[in-house]
């Protein structure tokens, strides 16, 4: 391997490092409970679902077969959710009558 890729992965892996670090410190959990959507909360929230599913695998199922779930977000989306919450959920809901319309 040539130094430039070796200076290259050592320098993908501090960047790593650093999102793991920042995203373990700033982590808040919010107990939620009734009809919230992964996607409808991600897109009030501006967060990429890939990264939103990362912290809260399987929240859709889990969600729905617990009726309740410990929700893990980076603080300042927290503070979004929060702020966004019956927006949300109206949201989720709606996309659980249009899906459950589609089927019928």
């Amino acid at each position: 391997m040539a130094p430039k890729e070796i200076s290259l992965l050592n320098y993908m892996h501090s960047i790593m490092i650093f999102i793991v670090k920042y995203y373990s410190k700033n982590l808040e959990t919010i107990p939620v409970s009734g009809k919230f959507n992964s996607l409808i909360i991600s897109q009030h929230i501006q967060m990429n679902i890939i990264e939103f599913n990362r912290l809260n695998p399987n929240f859709d199922k889990l969600l729905a077969a617990n009726s309740s779930y410990d929700l893990r977000l980076p603080a300042d989306k927290a503070l979004l959710f929060q702020a966004n919450k019956p927006q949300i959920l109206e949201g989720s809901i709606k996309l659980l009558l249009t899906t459950v319309n589609n089927k019928l």
